[in-house]
């Protein structure tokens, strides 16, 4: 009601009646009740709506701190992987009382972009040949031709029967390129990491690095490792120099393979990726013979300056869960050999590590250390 109307009204009821002016004073109270209660009622529903709107807010909050400490929960409910998987180092996984998984963890990613775009063009082209040759066989496998499901399952065949100490040297990544880490008190002047082939051209001096760590359970003895390092040069270089000669002999042998129409030429493709696995094979044992310094199998652990031994107490567990365990000392040709691995050991392993990539060649040590074995004893004389 505005104030022209209220003195108006005022005016005009002086005009009226006593009685007439009773009741429409009455009146005019009832209107200001009105009016107020209607202002009032304006501004509970403001506040009621500001009230809503700061507990809708509060709502829209708490589920996102919840998620939020959700998150922190569960990442502190994840495992810690028992091994830097962030670093450089040697796993050594005992099969048996007398052999083990040998494994490098090497990863390129710790370079930077500038040193990675440095690095030598041979193995930016060997990285494009192998992503190309992966996604042929990712395409093999994915076919639904019966034929190509059979070579699939035929290859594979062939491939659970390659020798798994090949992957062990495998792992060991060329010389030029293998990445060492440099020691806490150079790393003002020097890179985290770098390349062996600065190493050589006199960028980075040898007691700047810091020495690769051997992995192995506390049951192992680090002589042990060492000695088989020793074996895994000497004796398999000889055996992938004769099959990288023969493979590359079978190559060209394959090409009429190539004019039948459909089929792939599986079997030039089956020798050119063994001569490339007996390839790196020979790289990975002339690396480990760099690391390893020297060519005597006499040497002991303190002669080693590139590796040092450190027992990871968290390897021992899945062995002493199952009852697989036996101290492990260098090869005594006295003591009979026993299997020391089962799967669930691989499983427990592989979780604890976070090595999953490793688990495929740690069943095939299982099983072809198993049949070895097997034979060895119905060979034996009773």
């Amino acid at each position: 009601m505005s104030l022209y109307s209220c003195s108006h009204l005022s005016h005009s009821m002086r005009l009226l009646p006593s009685k007439s002016r009773v009741a429409i004073g009455s009146y005019r109270n009832l209107h200001q009740s009105l009016y107020i209660a209607q202002q009032k009622s304006s501004q509970d529903l403001k506040s009621d709506i500001i009230k809503s709107k700061i507990e809708s807010d509060k709502n829209d909050l708490v589920p996102n701190n919840g998620a939020s400490m959700n998150n922190d929960i569960e990442k502190q409910a994840r495992p810690t992987p028992l091994l830097n998987l962030d670093s450089i180092f040697v796993l050594s996984v005992p099969i048996t009382t007398h052999r083990s998984f040998i494994y490098c963890h090497h990863k390129p990613s710790l370079l930077s972009d500038k040193q990675r775009n440095e690095m030598d063009w041979r193995v930016k082209a060997e990285n494009k040949v192998v992503s190309l040759a992966i996604k042929g066989w990712n395409k093999l496998e994915n076919s639904k031709v019966s034929i190509n499901q059979k070579i699939v399952v035929f290859i594979r065949r062939l491939l659970s029967s390659i020798p798994y100490d090949e992957n062990c040297l495998r792992s060991f990544p060329r010389k030029s390129v293998m990445i060492r880490e440099i020691n806490e008190e150079h790393r003002e002047s020097l890179p985290k990491v770098v390349l062996t082939a600065d190493i050589e051209s006199d960028v980075v001096s040898l007691d700047q690095l810091k020495p690769i760590p051997v992995y192995h359970p506390r049951f192992q003895e680090p002589q042990a490792i060492l000695s088989q390092m020793h074996e895994f040069r000497s004796s398999l270089t000889a055996y992938h120099k004769k099959w990288a000669y023969l493979c590359a002999l079978g190559i060209p042998l394959s090409l009429p393979a190539a004019l039948i129409p459909v089929l792939p030429n599986v079997p030039g493709f089956y020798f050119a990726y063994r001569l490339y696995c007996h390839l790196q094979a020979l790289r990975g044992a002339g690396n480990l013979g760099y690391l390893l310094e020297s060519n005597s199998a006499d040497d002991t652990i303190e002669d080693t300056t590139h590796l040092t031994f450190s027992s990871v107490p968290g390897l021992d567990n899945p062995y002493l869960a199952s009852g697989l365990f036996e101290k492990i000392k260098e090869e005594n040709l006295e003591e009979s050999e026993r299997l020391l691995i089962n799967p669930e050991i691989v499983d427990q392993l592989c979780e604890s590590t976070h090595l999953h990539q490793v688990k495929d060649d740690l069943l095939r040590a299982l099983a072809q250390e198993s049949r070895r074995l097997k034979k060895s004893l119905e060979e034996s004389p009773e």
